[in-house]
């Protein structure tokens, strides 16, 4: 495994990457501290993002006006009041421009120029790169400032290097537009020190650095270990000598590098030239008809992005084929004009293209309202349905060509290729992925893809390029020289066949032009400083021509071992005759640069010569030197000056430790939300430093990279049985099914634990979906956790191999999160649903099931993104070394950190401060959580779609709640200015009511903001509840959890909080992977040293009478006698743990402030009781009840005076038969006998769950029981105590 080292630089440096890609791009950086090992991480949000957490890419969109000016990019460009102005003002959307940057040489058949749209007037394809590197830059730079500070950018910002990324077929032409487009964006200024910032990567050696991090390591390598031996010439043909191929699968091509390991040092060297190209996959939809060119030259076109100028079907450049044959299958139906059809393209590209996994499955196309249909054209409910067949064959010609390039690198390389490793945006299609399976298994190749997102691997692996830069040697992948004249040779049969050309030089000696000088040929292996170089001379006829030198280096593509000659293959036709407008030249010897030398000084100190006729020329011998093991080929021209060479250049935080225990271990932790779930996972293997890894691909996802998270949606039949979870049941034929067969929709299920001392006013029982006949809350979450626990165990048996998960499958450790408001009853329900699940078996089991509050599982995640980064240390957490009793006093120094935790449901809010050395947390404050989450804005909205809409004829209950469900996953997620109106699309252009605003299928909504203000002002109240509570000052706020993706919430929130001269920051990771990353760095990092209790924690006694108490003459009617014969009083209230607790000034007059009780994990609250009984049978079992008060009393007594205040937390049961025997007797008042005996109950608040416990001593030995039940738990009779 490749192991970081810490970065040995002296001073702070930034990196970026930049992965600008034909339909997504993306940016990954580090920050290289000084003795840090580096650590990669993603820019994770973009204006106008819809996903919930942020994502990792943007589409490759721009938007000119008329004067060619950007207006809008990315996620922006989708919006649909940008896409409204763009149709008023004639605007010119820019999509897959990056091709007008491509090699002709990569052209091919299904790729003419006229293909790709124009670009706006007056602008060149450079322009265009520059202006989408410029809004990559500015967005990255605000992401930065927004989760480091901006004193971090402002540090870094004039020295940051650049890694911009290409596909491997673009040579030096193409990165020099690349490097052009950098400094037109301002990522560097124009000069040669601005340049040596920019380093220029192939896709290709990205991805494999990426693999290295991701894969490389893992079970599933390891079981084909890749060694490359250290004489390869001696072992090539040796069977235990093999390679890697890495396939970067992409929007527009596809680049697949070899590669061979050596494991000490870790490092990789090439053992084939890289393959690249752009092949068609084209689409009939009504009969499959596909059309290949593929061809025996590399011209591999398997990207993932659809050609709207012909209504596109799937992946890359589509035929005018497609539209006539879907016009004619809607031929005679209303659907079949223009705009419906590329509605009809555009939605099949975004959703059904990417959850294809089953050729026999139907696929749907969802592009209209309930009321659209067509049963002819198999219309049904504004879906469009298509057989899994005809969806499936528009994937083979990407497959063939994907195994076509495979096959001409297999040949190519040195070794045996075992492994091939997959990643790109493209790589998440199943069924790609499935296909290639099935081609490779036999081969005895095993494909692997990564365990993150693929769409990363680029951005990630150019980061990791710079950071680790493992490449030790790559192979040419061309035949490199440069063009020259030799001198003519008459026994030469070459010389004489070119006879007409000779021609007389400077020197008067004939010469025969035209001839190629190899420098370096194709294949050759070339380590990173190795250099290739080749003498030439120079003649030159007058002084003054001697002043510059311009040597073309030059590119042969051909397949001759040794050109010798550039007019033989001058230029080769690639391509089928037909279709005649797809005719593609290719020139085998091509241009990549050119050199152009300053040779002044040497022409002045030169010696004129004589030629055999008396003429005068001047003569310059030079070295053409080629330097190609970098990623980016260099040429210069050296010389020899005054005895020395001259030479002319061209060009084309906190720190986790290692796990400590002595086996291997699997973490897995289940982030069960209101309206999206997730796990996230840890494989501890001893004297490894442990890496946190989510699971990011669920069945039936369509994110082309998968996603963290998952709906928590189930589908149940009639029979309560489980038929759908998660991202299956938005599958168009799972709805259908479930329509038809009426099974039951389960959604924000959740809320049905929620303890019900939550506020909740705005919201009840009826509001929630009500559960299947038969089925409890438990058991949902039980099938729930179930599923999550298979998708689990499938998707780490495919990233680590089955075995892995096999020997480690009995002994996991489960962390279970819920809401910070959940108690002891709620606990108890998710530990009973683990136990439905299948995740453990009896008690044994249970100690393996952790629970956790989501806040502070959001705390450890927040420590590893956000608290170490300089945002924070501008306002350091710093908690005093002095004894605890020292904090009882605030200090101006000390600050705390409040993280606010919104997700689906609720809102929970933590407060801590941090001592530095050694990193721990105290909680200073209680927890607070909300029932104010991101699923109220929807249902606030659902409710005023109905008032509004209640005469419309889109009023129906079915549309309304269509259009609620898209304002859920679009217009909520996206609104980010109160001044702009929003809209849901939830129909076709067909649809229209302009008196509701509905025009073209989009309702019209401008009361978005009035929807967020309860939930803005409901987090705030609790903000100031522990801001007051707390016992450090508080000056920063971290907001996390899916929510917390949405612009307008975190604009709210920074007003409101900037108010109290506080900074808001969110992290730089997902969001919403917080509390499941979080959650198993809890069990990893264990940051949390102590807590802070929420309530008053205690147990119910009878109290002896005391006439003098006027809290007990009060209650003198309902005093009874006691088995002493003193009266006692009922429904006392013993406190055992208080909530708060008083702190006294010594100074006259002063306040007394109360703060909440902090707990260490270890520490003890106990209070002694007297049991008595008449009848020692009865003292078998003990039954006492913890109580929780939830009052303002600092120190509540009387459970009969705020009844509602007192809630069950629990009951301990304890087995006492042993002890009943030895009980002390007394005689009763009124003769007879009963016993008496001390007992302690004990609570533990110190952890993350509240624990509680009876002891006794038995023999002189403490003996200790507990048992946790829930209040729903009935015995014949509950244990009395008296006050000791």
């Amino acid at each position: 495994m490749l192991t970081r080292q810490p970065y040995r630089g002296s001073a702070r440096k930034l990196v970026l990457a930049f992965d600008v890609g034909t339909t997504y791009s993306g940016v990954s950086y580090a920050i290289l501290d000084p003795g840090d090992v580096p650590k990669i991480l993603g820019v994770t949000r973009y204006p106008a993002q819809e996903h919930v957490g942020g994502d990792c890419k943007i589409p490759s969109i721009i938007y000119y006006d008329q004067q060619s000016r950007a207006r809008a990019f990315g996620a922006e460009a989708l919006q649909e009041h940008i896409i409204e102005q763009a149709e008023e003002e004639q605007w010119i959307k820019l999509e897959w421009w990056k091709l007008h940057l491509r090699p002709r040489y990569l052209d091919a058949g299904h790729i003419a120029e006229d293909d790709i749209q124009p670009l706006p007037a007056g602008k060149s394809a450079i322009e265009v790169l520059a202006d989408f590197m410029c809004y990559l830059y500015q967005c990255s730079r605000k992401y930065i400032e927004e989760s480091h500070g901006a004193a971090l950018w402002k540090s870094v910002e004039q020295s940051a290097e650049f890694v911009l990324t290409h596909p491997n077929g673009w040579e030096g032409p193409q990165q020099k537009q690349i490097r052009g487009a950098a400094a037109l964006a301002g990522l560097v200024p124009n000069s040669q020190d601005g340049q040596s910032r920019v380093h220029l990567l192939t896709e290709g050696e990205a991805s494999l650095h990426f693999c290295v991090m991701k894969i490389l390591a893992s079970e599933s390598l390891a079981r084909t270990p890749i060694a490359a031996p250290d004489d390869l010439e001696q072992e090539e043909g040796d069977p235990g000598s093999q390679g890697v191929v890495i396939i970067d699968a992409g929007g527009g091509t596809v680049d697949l590098s070899a590669y061979s390991m050596k494991l000490s040092p870790t490092s990789f060297e090439e053992i084939a030239p890289a393959e690249c190209g752009s092949s068609l996959m084209a689409v009939d939809f009504s009969y499959p008809a596909l059309r290949s060119s593929s061809r025996s030259c590399v011209s591999h076109a398997t990207g993932s992005w659809t050609y709207q100028k012909y209504v596109p079907a799937l992946c890359v450049l589509t035929p005018p084929l497609f539209t006539e044959n879907l016009a004619e299958k809607l031929a005679g139906s209303k659907y079949s004009n223009p705009e419906i059809l590329r509605q009809i393209t555009d939605i099949f590209d975004k959703t059904t293209k990417l959850r294809v996994r089953n050729a026999e499955d139907p696929q749907y196309i969802k592009f209209g309202t309930v009321r659209d249909k067509d049963p002819q054209y198999d219309i049904r409910s504004g879906q469009l349905k298509l057989t899994g067949r005809s969806v499936t064959e528009l994937f083979e010609p990407s497959v063939k060509e994907i195994i076509d390039a495979f096959q001409k690198q297999q040949k190519a390389a040195s070794m045996p290729i075992k492994s091939v490793f997959l990643v790109g945006g493209f790589a998440a299609s199943e069924w790609l992925f499935t296909s290639l399976q099935k081609y490779f298994a036999p081969l005895g190749v095993e494909i692997c893809r990564p365990d993150s997102h693929v769409n990363k691997a680029v951005a990630d692996g150019a980061v990791s390029f710079h950071i680790d830069n493992i490449v030790s040697s790559r192979v040419a992948k061309l035949t490199y020289g440069t063009e020259c004249s030799v001198p003519y040779d008459s026994s030469e049969p070459e010389h004489r066949a070119r006879q007409k050309k000779v021609y007389r030089g400077p020197s008067g000696i004939l010469a025969v032009p035209n001839a190629f000088g190899s420098i370096l040929s194709r294949g050759t292996r070339v380590s990173a400083e190795q250099t290739f170089e080749e003498d030439f001379v120079v003649r030159r006829s007058t002084l003054q021509s001697c002043a510059s030198v311009n040597v073309d280096i030059t590119a042969y593509r051909g397949s001759l071992p040794k050109p010798d000659w550039m007019d033989t293959e001058p230029g080769k036709d690639m391509l089928d005759p037909k279709p005649p407008d797809f005719n593609v030249v290719v020139e085998n010897f091509t241009t990549l640069c050119t050199i152009r030398a300053d040779t002044s000084r040497l022409a002045r100190k030169l010696s004129p010569k004589r030629s055999k006729d008396g003429s005068t020329y001047y003569v310059i011998d030079i070295k053409v030197i080629l330097l190609f093991g970098l990623t980016e080929l260099k040429a210069q021209v050296a010389w020899v000056e005054d005895g020395n060479q001259v030479s002319f250049l061209t060009g084309a935080m906190y720190s986790r430790q290692p796990y400590q225990g002595t086996a291997r271990k699997l973490i897995l932790a289940f982030d069960v939300g209101t309206t999206f779930s997730g796990v996230s996972y840890c494989i501890l293997d001893p004297g490894e430093v442990p890496e946190i890894r989510g699971v990011s691909k669920f069945p039936a996802q369509e994110d082309t990279a998968g996603d963290n998270k998952i709906p928590s949606i189930v589908y149940y039949d009639k029979e309560g049985e489980v038929r759908a979870v998660g991202a299956e049941t938005q599958r168009p034929d799972i709805i259908e099914t479930a329509s038809r067969e009426k099974w039951v929709k389960l959604e924000w299920w959740k809320l049905h634990l929620r303890s019900k001392h939550l506020e909740d006013s705005h919201f009840s029982d009826a509001d929630l979906p009500p559960l299947p006949s038969g089925k409890s809350a438990v058991e949902v979450l039980g099938d729930f956790m179930r599923y999550l626990f298979v998708c689990a165990r499938a998707y780490i048996s495919e990233a680590h191999a089955p075995i892995m998960w096999e020997s480690l499958e009995r002994g996991i450790e489960f962390i279970l999160t819920h809401p910070n408001g959940w108690e002891g009853p709620q606990q108890q329900q998710i530990r009973k649903a683990a136990e439905l699940a299948g995740l453990i078996v009896g008690e044994e089991g249970q100690q393996r099931i952790h629970l956790l509050t989501e806040g502070e599982a959001s705390l450890h995640f927040c420590v590893t993104n956000v608290l170490a980064s300089d945002a924070f240390s501008t306002t350091p957490i710093a908690c005093t070394d002095e004894p605890e009793e020292a904090l009882d006093v605030p200090e101006d120094q000390d600050k705390g950190v409040i993280v606010i935790d919104a997700g689906g449901g609720t809102v929970d809010l933590s407060a801590y401060s941090m001592q530095l050395s050694p990193t721990s947390f105290l909680e200073i404050a209680p927890a607070e959580c909300r029932l104010q989450g991101s699923v109220f804005i929807t249902y606030r909205a659902h409710a005023f779609l109905r008032a509004t809409l209640a005469n419309s004829k889109y009023g129906e209950e079915d549309t309304l709640r269509r259009m609620a469900d898209i304002f859920d996953k679009t217009t909520k997620l996206h609104f980010r200015n109160a001044d702009e109106p929003q809209y849901i699309q939830f129909g076709g252009i067909r649809d229209k009511e302009l008196e509701y605003n509905i025009r073209s299928g989009q309702l019209k909504f401008e009361d978005v903001a009035k929807l967020f203000e309860p939930s803005v002002e409901e987090i705030v109240a609790a903000f100031e509840q522990q801001r007051k509570a707390a016992s450090t000052p508080i000056t920063s706020v971290f907001l996390v959890g899916g929510f917390a993706a949405s612009d307008w919430l975190y604009t709210r929130l920074v007003e409101r909080v900037s108010s109290f001269g506080m900074t808001i920051c969110r992290p730089k990771q997902h969001v919403n992977k917080a509390v499941a990353d979080g959650a198993v760095s809890f069990y990893i990092d264990r940051l949390v040293s102590g807590r802070v209790a929420r309530f008053t924690y205690g147990t119910g006694y009878n109290v002896t009478y005391n006439q003098y108490d006027p809290e007990h003459v009060s209650r003198r009617d309902i005093a009874f006698e006691g088995f002493s014969g003193d009266l006692e009083l009922p429904y006392g209230f013993e406190p055992i743990l208080t909530k708060v607790r008083a702190l006294h000034s010594e100074t006259p007059g002063f306040q007394i402030t109360a703060k909440g009780t902090q707990v260490s994990e270890q520490q003890e609250f106990r209070k002694s009781f007297i049991l008595e009984e008449t009848d020692r049978s009865r003292c078998n079992k003990l039954h006492v009840d913890i109580i929780a008060y939830r009052g303002k009393l600092a120190n509540p007594r009387w459970m009969d005076s705020e009844e509602g205040l007192y809630t069950h937390m629990c009951t301990i049961r304890a087995d006492t038969s042993k002890l009943a025997p030895s009980m002390q007797s007394h005689q009763l008042g009124g003769g007879g006998v009963y016993y008496s005996i001390m007992i302690e109950v004990i609570i533990l608040f110190g952890l993350t769950e509240l624990r509680a416990q009876i002891s006794w001593r038995e023999n002189g030995v403490e003996v200790r029981r507990v048992h946790f039940l829930n209040s729903e738990d009935e015995f014949a009779s509950r244990t009395q105590l008296v006050s000791n």
